[in-house]
């Protein structure tokens, strides 16, 4: 059984290399090589997270973390505070750990 996992992974490796190159198709080879897939997070950056009262969290995994909310605030307002800045830098912390 071992050996046919590492022949289904060397397949996948390649069925991948297909592909136009991408951040989840570089990561996932990495992954299938058992290679480190750190890589940087996004919240804040490229999306957040909207609930349906108008708060603004980082992301699923911080789902309960509100930002702001953006009935009382812009969101260049909520991106540019204190708060998200200061989830941010913990975030990078725990992470480097």
């Amino acid at each position: 059984m071992g050996a046919d996992l590492v022949k289904d992974k060397v397949s996948m490796v390649k069925v991948i290399r297909r592909y136009p190159p991408s951040l989840i198709n570089d990561k996932g080879i990495r992954w299938l090589l058992g290679k480190s897939i750190k890589f940087q997070c996004f919240a804040m950056h490229t999306f957040c997270m909207l609930h349906c009262d108008g708060d603004v969290s980082h992301c699923l995994g911080k789902w309960d973390i509100v930002a702001g909310n953006i009935r009382k605030q812009s969101p260049t307002i909520i991106w540019q505070s204190e708060k998200p800045i200061k989830l941010e830098e913990s975030l990078r912390v725990v992470a480097a750990v």
